[in-house]
């Protein structure tokens, strides 16, 4: 083979070699950023659900306010794991780590709605034992216990199904939501179905023995 050939063929090598080692520096550097931003993720998860147990924005017993801010974390989780453009309407740029902290409207929809559901079952339970207007049962604490346990229990489901595809709605009307329970509460679906509820629930614990 020429000189020429030997020449042109040992150039070839050493480019190929010199993009190798530049895509395995992309790589290794792409992955550094993951790691990192994985990270960073996790610090503010944990920061958050720290913070929501200091200073509850939904206070009752020390065991709800664990499980409520715990849910309220893993919906922040998911939300950071979304790509930027579609939790934020921004994308990144290439090799950049951006800090994203939800607003307000995200914050009340997509991270507290879907938890509503872990307060609301012991707010309404206490409400309906100790200070109801009606005083069901208010001779039989067995039954009373029973019926304020059913009526938790409806209403938590209500909102677990609910709360959030109407905080959303009122979202999407550009409706400011200040206090989302009482917002869900003044709603016509909620009074329909609370109504339900006790009735329902009544009808069961008169028939218990």
């Amino acid at each position: 083979m020429p000189a020429s050939g030997h020449i042109i063929l040992t150039f070839l090598f050493l480019l190929l070699l010199g993009m190798s080692g530049t895509v395995s520096s992309i790589q290794a550097e792409e992955f550094r950023l993951g790691t990192d931003e994985s990270q960073k993720k996790t610090d503010q998860v944990q920061t958050f659900f720290n913070n929501c147990v200091k200073r509850p924005v939904i206070k009752e017993s020390e065991e709800t306010d664990i499980a409520f801010c715990s849910c309220a974390a893993a919906h922040l989780q998911g939300w950071l794991d979304k790509p930027l453009a579609e939790s934020s309407g921004k994308a990144p740029l290439f090799g950049t780590m951006v800090e994203r902290n939800p607003d307000t409207q995200t914050l009340t929809t997509s991270i507290y709605g879907p938890c509503l559901y872990i307060p609301i079952h012991d707010r309404t339970y206490d409400d309906c034992f100790y200070m109801s207007e009606k005083r069901y049962f208010a001779n039989e604490p067995y039954k009373r216990r029973g019926f304020c346990s059913c009526l938790a229990e409806g209403e938590a489901d209500y909102f677990k199904n609910f709360a959030e595809p109407f905080l959303e709605l009122k979202a999407s009307q550009k409706k400011e939501v200040i206090d989302p329970i009482e917002a869900i509460k003044r709603d016509t679906n909620y009074y329909d179905a609370r109504y339900l509820m006790e009735g329902d629930c009544y009808i069961e614990w008169t028939n218990k023995k």
